[in-house]
């Protein structure tokens, strides 16, 4: 417990939580040189009171938090938020290591908060899906499957933070897509989407830079491999990397198919974000996913037509 005395004389008493906020604005006293606690119009019950009110938000929010961990024998450890509407995976799917992640239930957040990677290739994609995806994951009200040619918009926005994060990985989105759209799907397309990276042993699939295009007003690398059996990888990889990202999915599903990667017959399964690690990667966090589809109208013309 810790005692403070006000202008009284009196001794306020807070709590094992409030001990700790009140210690916080003691350290940044110390560091910033604001003397928060020493000024005089607000009274010591007051910063008391400031104090207890942060230190109940804080136990509201890990209230609502919750941990799961995998490795490989539970790669598909999966976790519905938002009602059902998007599923959090936590799939370490190659090697021996392991990762925890937080998730809050009632939105789209999580953040790993323990990892044992430590490897020269990806063995995690820990993400935040929606749609139908190939693993059985099946999210409520998405619009997918949905065959190309008749998307009008997929719009997509994703908000990380990656300042504190070790090791070696990429921020990535990705679309899976089917040439049937079925639950077991025959080949078809992975598109990925990459804002940014550490390290340099991590690369798109096939490593050769194939064109630099600009989509919505951002440049991107697009490599291309089509050395997988049935499947078919695409990367848009920022020029500039970011940690936010706001686009329609369209602009380049329309890319691929003029260039041949993508058929207009084929559906898009799914959609989610998250991080591709090789190393570590304990601190990294989605802050917020929200990715959508809607079809067009049957009078609205099909712009997934390869152009000559």
């Amino acid at each position: 417990m810790l005692n403070v005395q006000d202008a009284t004389g009196k001794e306020p008493v807070l709590n094992n939580c409030g001990t700790i906020v009140y210690s916080w604005f003691l350290g940044v006293e110390q560091r910033c040189g604001i003397a928060f606690l020493e000024i005089r119009m607000i009274s010591t019950w007051h910063k008391v009171f400031v104090c207890m009110i942060i230190c109940d938000c804080l136990l509201l929010c890990s209230a609502r938090a919750e941990q799961f961990c995998g490795d490989i024998n539970n790669k598909d450890t999966i976790i519905d938020v938002m009602n059902g509407e998007y599923r959090i995976t936590n799939n370490v799917w190659r090697g021996t290591s392991t990762q925890c992640l937080s998730i809050d239930p009632n939105s789209t957040f999580f953040s790993i908060i323990r990892s044992t990677h430590d490897s020269n290739v990806v063995v995690a994609y820990p993400s935040i899906i929606r749609g139908q995806h190939f693993s059985g994951v099946n999210t409520k009200n998405s619009g997918m499957p949905i065959k190309i040619s008749d998307i009008a918009t997929a719009p997509v926005v994703w908000n990380a933070d990656v300042n504190h994060a070790k090791g070696v990985w990429n921020t990535a989105f990705e679309a899976w897509i089917s040439k049937t759209g079925g639950t077991v799907p025959e080949g078809g397309a992975e598109l990925m989407v990459w804002l940014n990276k550490k390290g340099s042993i991590i690369m798109p699939a096939g490593g050769e830079k194939k064109v630099t295009i600009t989509v919505a007003g951002t440049q991107w690398n697009v490599y291309f491999d089509s050395q997988q059996r049935n499947w078919k990888y695409i990367a848009y990889e920022r020029a500039k990397p970011s940690v936010t990202a706001s686009f329609d999915l369209k602009d380049f599903i329309n890319d691929a198919v003029s260039r041949g990667y993508l058929e207009s017959s084929w559906y898009l399964d799914s959609m989610e974000a998250g991080f591709e690690i090789i190393q570590d990667g304990q601190g990294l966090t989605n802050r917020s996913f929200s990715a959508s589809v809607t079809a067009r109208s049957s009078s609205e013309p099909n712009n997934a037509v390869p152009t000559k």
